[in-house]
């Protein structure tokens, strides 16, 4: 009976071969992985830029309508 069940113990292990195929799956995995992190870093910092020219934008925006605003005022076009 304990004989059988050593048996059936080594039978459930993994081999040689399944162990080196799953360590190469995990370092493809790291490294597709890391590769993400890598991308992510960089959308962050695009974003950040992207974040920082919009807000520039809205200002100016901002600024150009009040002058209209103004300028429509002055020649009696005022909303």
């Amino acid at each position: 009976m304990l004989a059988a069940m050593v048996k059936r113990g080594f039978d459930q292990a993994a081999t040689k071969e399944e162990i080196t195929g799953l360590k190469r799956e995990m370092a493809l995995f790291r490294d597709q992985l890391e590769r993400l992190g890598a991308d992510v870093h960089d959308i962050k910092i695009t974003l950040g830029l992207m974040t920082r020219a919009v807000a520039s934008q809205e200002v100016e925006i901002k600024n150009l309508q009040h002058r209209m605003v103004r300028i429509e005022k002055k020649v009696g076009l005022a909303r």
